[in-house]
């Protein structure tokens, strides 16, 4: 069994600016690559991390684990080029990482699948005797503001009989962004730093907002979900600077 996902996770210039730029040129592309632009390169730090970047997004990738701790986006709204790292300041510092449901081992076997200067891909491999196999490559086009994420996971015949529990990504951004979009019926502004209180007789993910601008709603993760089969595109942006916008 096998189990693969192709994730794009491109990184926008802000929801508003992308509408009513009238010059092309001070927007990327959203999407995928453009096919001009910087070389894509690969560059092994040699101290567990690899860096790959192509002038517009850069990605700090950390071998064990295959998670990512920076994401440098560099962009023209019109003010001249801005360069922002869209993790700094999130939770525990910030990072993309994985949660792998009992899957894999301990170690992690890392290489350059391939890098053309057009496309760059790695591979990163969690092996392990009897509890499968992960297998998570990123990828990165010339000219593209994002980048692809696949994950696999592999069970085989030597495998012990394995359930399917919680096996995602997960993601913890800057505090500028501050605007939710999921669908046309479920987007609305977050507030930034508002506090939380323990809401009584209900699930524990249900809190009560205590400040900011949802300041005595109740609020918690499954309200503003929707089905992946009809999900078109998920997200957050600043509706404050910088205008700018991160969307799978």
């Amino acid at each position: 069994m096998k189990a693969v996902r192709n994730k794009f996770v491109p990184v926008l210039i802000g929801l508003l600016g992308l509408l009513f730029l009238s010059n092309p040129v001070w927007a990327n592309i959203p999407g995928g690559g453009t096919g001009t632009g910087a070389n894509v390169t690969v560059v092994d730090n040699g101290d567990g991390t690899v860096t790959m970047a192509n002038g517009i997004v850069s990605l700090h990738v950390v071998k064990s684990g295959a998670t990512i701790n920076q994401i440098y986006y560099t962009y023209n709204n019109g003010g001249g080029t801005q360069t922002q790292q869209l993790l700094a300041g999130g939770k525990d510092g910030g990072e993309f990482y994985w949660e792998f449901g009992g899957w894999g081992g301990s170690s992690w076997a890392y290489s350059l699948v391939t890098n053309s200067g057009s496309y760059a891909e790695i591979d990163l491999l969690c092996d392990s005797a009897t509890n499968g196999l992960i297998d998570i490559h990123f990828s990165l086009l010339r000219g593209s503001p994002g980048f692809y994420v696949t994950p696999i996971w592999s069970h085989r015949a030597q495998d012990a009989a394995m359930g399917t529990g919680e096996e995602r990504d997960n993601i913890y951004i800057a505090p500028y962004f501050n605007w939710m979009s999921v669908n046309d019926q479920v987007q609305r502004e977050e507030g930034l730093n508002a506090t939380y209180a323990v809401s009584d007789y209900s699930p524990q993910e249900n809190s009560l907002v205590t400040s900011g601008v949802l300041q005595g709603t109740y609020e918690d993760k499954y309200k503003w979900s929707t089905d992946f089969g009809v999900e078109r595109v998920w997200g957050w942006s600043s509706v404050s600077d910088p205008s700018i916008g991160l969307v799978s």
